[in-house]
C-alpha cells in the first residue's frame, strides 16, 4: 500500500498556503475598543440557527514503511444543517491536489461521523463520539486500512459566526463565495493592504487586533483580501448579481515567495447596489473559470473552480472587495468592516477609505484562523 506521509501532507500545505507555518499562538495588541452595544442575531429558523460551523481537531495518521503513527493533530471546517454535518478539506494524493469529503450525524447528544479521501481504497476515518459539554463532543478516531489498529481522541466544538456590531455602518450586498466553511489564513490588514510592498512586520486585523506576521491569520504583510484554505476543485460562487468585468489569466509578474515571474486564473465581478454604489470583488489562484468577460452573473452561481495558479504555494482562495470612486477608480475595502470604535486606519492613507461590513445576514464566511491553538 503506498505511503499514508505523502497523502496527509495536505495539512502541512494548507500552512504553505498562507505562505508560512503558522503554528503558534499570535502576538496579539489592540488598538481601541470595540462597537460598544449588541451585535446583530444569528440568522433564525424555526427557533435554532439555520446553520452551524464546527471545528474538528482529530489525529494525524502517519504510515512509514508500512507502520502506521498517529503524530500530532489536524483541523478543518464542518457545516451542520439540521442533524447533517459535511465538510471538504484539501488531500494530496500522488502529488495532486484533491479533497476529500466528510458526512455524518449529530444526533441525541452523539456524533457520527466518516472521512473518506479520494483515490484510495481501503483507508478512511471514522469519529464515534458524544456530548462533552457545552458546544462541545468529543470521542475517538479510528482508521480503516493500514492504520486500521490505530485509534486517538478528536474534539468538536461549535464556533460562532461573523457578526456586525448594530452600530457599524453596512451594505447588505455579499452572500458566501462557497458553500461550505473553511479555514481562513490571511486577513485583511487595515494598516496598509499593501502586498509585497508593506514590511512594517504586523498586520491589523478587522476587529483592531495587531497580529505578529507570521502568527495565524497574518502570514502576508501588507495582505489585501481574504485567504481560505479551500481545497483544489471547490466550487466558487458569485457573491452578488453582477457583470464578468474580467475571466482569464491575468499579467504576468515577479511573486517574492516563488521567486520567480508568474501568473495565474482570475475571476473580477463588478456589483451594484440598490443606491448606485459600486464595487469590485475579485477571486484568485482558481484552477478553472466557468465564466466569460461580460457575461451576466446571478448570486450564487458557479463562477469556476478554487486552484494553486499564480502567486501561490498552496491550493487556497484569495478573495478581494473594492469600492469604485467616481467612474473609474477603485479603493481596497474589508467586507468585514472596521469593528473598532475609532477610525479605522486604512481610512487615514491617501489612498485609502473606510470599510463598512457588506455580507447579507447570515451571509458572512467564519474566521478561523489556520493555526490557531485552541
Amino acid at each position: 500500500m503506498r505511503s499514508l506521509q505523502r497523502v496527509m501532507r495536505w495539512w502541512v500545505m494548507i500552512g504553505v498556503a498562507a505562505l508560512v507555518s503558522c503554528l503558534f499562538h499570535p502576538d496579539i495588541t489592540s488598538s481601541g475598543p470595540l462597537w460598544q452595544g449588541t451585535l446583530e442575531p444569528d440568522v433564525q429558523v424555526g427557533g435554532m440557527a439555520e446553520r452551524q460551523t464546527w471545528l474538528l481537531e482529530f489525529p494525524q495518521y502517519w504510515s512509514t514503511q508500512g507502520r502506521c503513527e498517529v503524530r500530532g493533530t489536524s483541523s478543518t471546517l464542518l457545516v451542520q444543517y439540521g442533524d447533517r454535518l459535511t465538510g471538504t478539506m484539501p488531500w494530496i494524493w500522488d502529488g495532486e491536489h484533491t479533497r476529500a469529503s466528510f458526512d455524518g450525524e449529530l444526533e441525541n447528544g452523539r456524533i457520527s461521523l466518516e472521512l473518506v479521501p479520494p483515490n484510495q481504497q481501503g483507508f478512511e476515518i471514522s469519529y464515534q463520539g458524544r456530548k462533552a459539554g457545552v458546544n462541545e463532543f468529543s470521542g475517538q478516531a479510528k482508521a480503516g486500512g493500514i492504520c486500521r489498529r490505530r485509534s486517538g481522541e478528536f474534539r468538536l466544538t461549535q464556533l460562532p459566526s461573523p457578526r456586525k456590531p448594530v452600530k457599524m455602518p453596512a451594505v447588505a450586498l455579499l452572500q458566501k463565495p462557497f458553500e461550505q466553511e473553511f479555514l481562513m489564513t490571511n486577513y485583511f490588514d487595515h494598516d496598509t493592504p499593501r502586498q509585497f510592498v508593506d514590511a512594517n512586520g504586523y498586520v491589523v486585523n478587522w476587529q483592531g487586533d495587531r497580529l505578529s506576521v507570521g502568527s495565524p491569520g497574518a502570514g502576508i504583510d501588507g495582505h489585501a483580501g481574504y485567504d481560505w484554505g479551500t481545497p483544489e476543485g471547490t466550487p466558487l460562487l458569485a457573491v452578488a448579481d453582477g457583470v464578468v468585468k474580467f475571466a482569464g489569466e491575468g499579467d504576468e509578474f515577479f511573486c517574492p515567495p516563488l521567486d520567480q515571474m508568474t501568473t495565474g486564473l482570475y475571476v473580477y465581478l463588478e456589483h451594484e447596489t440598490e443606491t448606485g454604489d459600486r464595487y469590485e470583488t475579485e477571486y484568485i489562484h482558481l484552477s478553472r473559470i466557468d465564466v466569460r468577460s461580460g457575461e451576466r452573473v446571478t448570486a450564487g452561481q458557479v463562477i469556476g473552480l478554487s486552484g494553486n495558479t499564480g502567486c501561490s504555494t498552496g491550493p487556497h482562495l484569495h478573495f478581494g472587495v473594492r469600492r469604485f470612486v467616481g467612474r473609474s477608480e477603485k479603493i481596497l475595502v474589508d467586507p468585514y468592516g472596521w469593528s473598532r470604535e475609532g477610525v479605522d486606519p486604512w481610512s487615514r492613507d491617501a489612498e485609502g477609505m473606510e470599510s463598512v461590513w457588506l455580507w447579507k445576514p447570515g451571509q458572512a464566511p467564519v474566521l478561523h484562523e489556520y493555526g490557531r491553538q485552541s
